[in-house]
């Protein structure tokens, strides 16, 4: 019989409020999230990674060791654009809708390797997620496993979420990501990519002339 008792969230040590917008703030990702030998994304939709960045952007400046017991206030119209329906859309958006995306964020997994074991480590990102429809207020409690990757991170990727919402594929998202995390990195990128890739890989074999340069 499930009681009570262990189905409650961990209690928040601390409340952060998230009350506007704020898409030119780099958020400050784990360079380790953008590496294939220690981590993968598993299946994060556009709306999953961009709610991710809204968190990340206030976890960014709390102890690590205390963010998973932090809960996370937002209004409801923040969240929607964060999602990036834009505040013109936020009175027009059924909440059902919204809590569907926002379910989907607390269910996705967050996928750890460890390659000289041979170990994936299998987390989710969020203990508890709570939305008040009367309110307007959405709230979020991470796990102890999303602490190091948004929290107090000494190398990251700095990601604006203003960037993210024009991209809408998460292949787009990650790949976006991943130069940038290059980029922060890197003062000086240099890459080799033969014609015949670069042209397969934007979908311009038939359209591109190789005269023309």
């Amino acid at each position: 019989m499930t009681t009570k008792a262990n189905t409650e969230a961990p209690k928040a040590t601390q409340t952060k409020q998230i009350t506007e917008y704020d898409g030119d703030t780099p958020a400050k990702l784990n360079h380790d999230m953008f590496s294939l030998k220690k981590f993968r994304w598993g299946n994060m939709s556009v709306y999953d990674f961009r709610l991710l960045l809204m968190i990340a952007q206030q976890a960014n400046s709390e102890q690590s060791e205390t963010v998973e017991r932090t809960k996370y206030v937002v209004d409801l119209d923040t969240v929607i654009e964060y999602l990036g329906f834009g505040e013109e859309s936020s009175r027009h958006i059924a909440a059902k809708e919204i809590i569907s995306y926002i379910k989907g964020f607390m269910g996705k997994t967050l996928e750890v390797i460890d390659p000289e074991e041979g170990e994936w480590d299998l987390w989710t990102w969020c203990n508890h997620v709570k939305v008040s429809e009367k309110n307007r207020k959405v709230s979020f409690q991470m796990t102890s496993a999303a602490a190091p990757l948004i929290a107090q991170v000494a190398r990251y990727s700095m990601i604006k979420p203003a960037n993210i919402a024009k991209l809408d594929t998460p292949y787009k998202q990650i790949l976006y990501s991943y130069f940038r995390d290059v980029v922060n990195r890197s003062r000086i990128i240099a890459i080799e990519v033969e014609m015949m890739q670069l042209k397969a890989y934007l979908g311009l074999e038939d359209s591109y002339n190789d005269k023309d340069g």
